[in-house]
């Protein structure tokens, strides 16, 4: 290895980090300098803490706990990790290669430095430190055969940071085309959050009847009994993760092999991982990756076409999806709803959004599924649905107050249109109806099914649901136009905002469970007339949330004028906004 190449490059990419902080602002500088003390402070602490607990923890511990211990430490660090490199899944350069490609460079070097600096994340600073200490501790009390836990971390450390630095390698070289990027980091999203409820599925549905049964058995269950299973011996011994827990047991027992063996074979498949990762690189970088499969190109009409060629029917014309219309909506906000409803449709971020309420169906669908659960009292019945709407209202209130901002360049095509700005709210409005009002829909029925919800109470929450809809749609627009900001593609992350623009949408998602108090007055009315059996036999709930929705709906239409107009003064700013790109 050249080191006066690597000190160049080490130096170069120091002083343009400190030239990216300089140009900010000062308060930039000061975060900046904020995050790196924070950073040393949590390795010290991570030192401090995992010597201690291996010192008076784990070190006088059972063997079968010290596995414990080290199962849960590399649980817990795949589990931080995983959801760490979500933040980041792409190729994760310090330095873009391929400026340096022309230079008489040692490319391997290059690519160690990308690699270790990639890697500098808060889980790594934490766990890397806290495991080597914790190591380190449990030998101060069982004897020096314990530091053979060292190599064995290392590895352990190396072998998930190369393989997931292969993968993100790999999904960059897949992802070059943008949307099929989003897509696929949308689809990685949603599967490790369905993976992070599949113990609440398990334990909540599949065994809450058995769990029921044998409360006493299920209370004393032992962890080492557990670890002792031939199942769970052989998961220890085939998967690699768990070959760090296995080696730290085999040390206990006085068993070197174990660790000696897992340290070789997780420092194998490090360099196997790093091997891949260096030549996906380069093939990255040269150009010469697998090119996909080019759709055939459609067939151009030829020029000398006969003019006599037969016209399709009339009635074999398919109707386009910007040709329908929406019953009692005029054609142009007709239009611009629908276009609107595609493009959020075509949308990574959006389909996110459609899954949310999915997995939250799937969450408290297993909570209200379980045998073993405490019963719903009654009378608390009618503040469920409730309850849900405004929490899946909740869940969707930062799209509902940056209507515009997803739009980015787009915006300047509804400046230019002739449509009234009222009808441009109200299509933006009708656009995200059926992200809310579906997803709220099966929730509201799914529940109804699980919690013995009455007819009228449905009834009376669809109610409610359109009302929430009307007011949420309303503070929306006002926010839209007083406090826009853009969102960068195929992400939820907004670009740098103003500390008013923070403050007033703080201000909203705390404020939000006072917006949501006319929601819940019907069934509150009716849960204190019946507790002081006023009326027992009439369904308040229900009576109650008609009129509630049309206060709503006369409240928005009545909004839809003004807010237009401060639209059509503010469209400029708001324009500057939407599409100005923030680095």
């Amino acid at each position: 290895m050249n080191w006066q190449q690597l000190q160049t490059v080490l130096w170069l990419r120091w002083k343009l980090s400190l030239n990216q902080l300089k140009r900010g602002s000062s308060l930039n500088l000061v975060f900046g300098m904020l995050a790196l003390i924070g950073g040393y402070c949590l390795a010290f602490g991570g030192i401090v803490a995992g010597f201690f607990l291996g010192w008076k923890v784990a070190g006088p511990a059972p063997t079968e706990m010290l596995t414990l211990v080290w199962d849960l430490a590399a649980i817990i660090f795949l589990f931080l990790w995983t959801f760490g490199m979500l933040a980041e899944l792409q190729r994760s350069e310090l330095i873009d290669l391929q400026r340096l490609l022309h230079l008489p460079v040692a490319l391997p070097q290059l690519f160690l430095i990308n690699y270790l600096a990639s890697h500098l994340t808060m889980s790594i600073l934490f766990a890397g430190p806290a495991m080597m200490a914790l190591s380190i501790g449990i030998a101060v009390h069982r004897g020096p055969l314990m530091l053979l836990l060292l190599p064995l971390v290392a590895g352990f450390l190396l072998m998930i940071t190369a393989w997931s630095y292969y993968l993100r390698g790999w999904l960059a070289s897949i992802m070059v085309n943008q949307r099929r990027r989003r897509s696929i980091m949308v689809a990685i999203t949603v599967g490790i959050m369905l993976l992070a409820q599949a113990p609440n599925i398990y334990f909540n549905v599949l065994r809450g009847g058995r769990s029921r049964n044998r409360p006493n058995r299920q209370a004393n269950i032992n962890p080492a009994e557990l670890l002792s299973t031939p199942t769970m011996r052989a998961a220890h011994w085939f998967f690699p993760p768990l070959w760090l827990p296995n080696g730290a047991r085999g040390l206990a027992e006085g068993n070197a092999l174990p660790a000696l063996a897992g340290t070789l074979g997780l420092w194998l498949l490090a360099a196997c991982g790093l091997g891949l990762s260096y030549r996906s690189t380069l093939r990255f970088y040269l150009g010469v990756e697998k090119p996909s499969r080019a759709r055939r190109p459609a067939l151009e009409p030829s020029l000398s076409a006969s003019p006599k060629a037969e016209a399709p029917a009339a009635g074999s014309l398919k109707t386009f999806w910007m040709e329908r219309t929406l019953p009692g909506i005029a054609g142009d906000t007709s239009a611009l709803a629908l276009a609107s409803f595609r493009s959020m449709l075509r949308a990574p971020e959006m389909k996110m959004v459609l899954v949310s309420p999915i997995i939250m169906l799937i969450v408290f669908g297993a909570l209200f599924a379980s045998k073993s659960s405490t019963p719903l009292l009654p009378q608390f019945r009618a503040l469920l649905p409730t309850g849900m709407i405004c929490f899946l209202f909740f869940g969707m209130l930062q799209l509902l107050l940056n209507q515009f901002g997803f739009d980015r360049n787009a915006f300047r095509a509804l400046v230019l249109l002739p449509t009234p700005r009222r009808d441009i709210l109200l299509a933006k409005n009708l656009a995200f109806a059926p992200f809310l009002i579906v997803p709220a829909g099966i929730i509201l029925l799914v529940l109804t099914v699980l919690s013995n919800i009455s007819i009228l109470t449905l009834i009376a929450a669809f109610f409610q649901l359109v009302a929430m809809f009307l007011l949420v749609c309303t503070l929306g627009n006002v926010f839209s136009i007083g406090v826009p900001f853009r969102i960068n593609p195929g992400t939820m992350k907004p670009t740098k905002q103003s500390p008013k623009t923070v403050a007033l949408l703080l201000l909203a998602h705390f404020g939000f469970p006072l917006l949501a108090i006319p929601i819940f007055v019907p069934p509150v009315v009716e849960l204190i007339a019946h507790q002081f059996e006023f009326l027992p036999r009439v369904p308040i709930n229900f009576l109650l949330s008609i009129p509630l929705a049309g206060l709503m709906l006369g409240v928005y239409h009545l909004s839809l004028d003004e807010l237009g107009k401060w639209l059509q003064r503010r469209e400029r700013e708001i324009l500057l906004v939407v599409t100005q790109e923030v680095e």
